[in-house]
């Protein structure tokens, strides 16, 4: 910077100190910012997830309703068409449902490691509810044909079917509780990592700012000690400095700033060296 003049260098310093603070602010809110933006989507997707979730337990709760309502209606013809009606009214929830909570944990793959386990669960709950309404129907088709020995075997699977649905449901909660924590863990290390980046920002931020000052300070003394009134000699041009020493013109100027001489002869004294010299 010695191109410069001292205030160039103080401005330009100052202008490095300020972009460098005004860089740090900004890179602390957008690392930051991010992990908010993703811990308040996780935070989203979970409740999602739990909100199909319990939907689905929910309709399946009315649907073993509806099915027990179907085998014991105490009128064969309307009372037990009404139930099966009923009962697949619920299926179709169900399988809405359990398709919105595939979904969410399928949306999920691309931000937690947990998500293939729990899309997989999620499947296997799927294919149980299926297997479930399979079975259900099978037991109405056996009793409209009045086949009542298939009819209470097929009821025994229908229950059966039941249990294996409960079994992966809470295989399902079990994953996405152990998921959402793994979740959690990962954010709570990025943010660590983020204010770890940002510590060492603002730490970067004040060694600049200290150096900064000091270098000002430096020009500004620089500045301060080359201005005012200089005692000079008025012969051999010498300047007193601030210890009462008297040194030559351009040591004390190199001393006391950036500047650097050459020496050379203007015209004015070459004329007169020469005549001196009779050239």
């Amino acid at each position: 910077m010695s191109r410069f003049s001292p205030r160039d260098q103080i401005l330009v310093l100052v202008g490095l100190a300020i972009a460098l603070g005004v860089a740090s602010s900004i890179a602390a809110l957008i690392t930051l910012g991010d992990v908010s933006r993703r811990g308040r989507e996780a935070v989203r997707h979970e409740f999602e997830l739990n909100q199909a979730l319990g939907q689905v337990a929910a309709s399946h709760l009315e649907q073993i309703a509806a099915f027990e309502w179907a085998l014991f209606a105490t009128r064969p013809g309307e009372g037990r068409r009404a139930a099966q009606d009923r009962f697949e009214k619920r299926a179709a929830e169900s399988a809405v449902s359990l398709q919105q909570a595939i979904e969410t944990a399928r949306g999920e793959s691309g931000r937690m490691r947990g998500s293939p386990d729990l899309q997989g669960e999620l499947e296997r709950l799927d294919l149980a509810h299926a297997r479930y309404v399979g079975r259900a129907r099978e037991v109405f088709n056996a009793i409209r044909r009045g086949d009542e020995p298939t009819a209470s075997r097929k009821a025994i699977e229908t229950g059966a079917s039941s249990q294996g649905f409960q079994l992966a449901l809470s295989a399902v909660l079990a994953e996405a509780t152990a998921s959402a924590d793994l979740h959690l863990e990962q954010l709570q290390a990025e943010q660590r990592r983020a204010m770890w980046i940002v510590a060492a920002l603002g730490a970067a931020a004040l060694l600049a700012g200290i150096a900064i000052i000091r270098r000002s300070l430096q020009l500004l003394a620089q500045l301060r000690s080359l201005s005012g009134l200089l005692p000079i000699c008025s012969t051999c041009k010498s300047i007193r400095d601030d210890q009462g020493y008297w040194k030559e013109l351009e040591i004390f100027v190199e001393d006391h700033s950036d500047a650097q001489f050459t020496h050379g002869l203007c015209e004015t004294c070459l004329k007169r060296l020469k005549a001196e010299a009779g050239l």
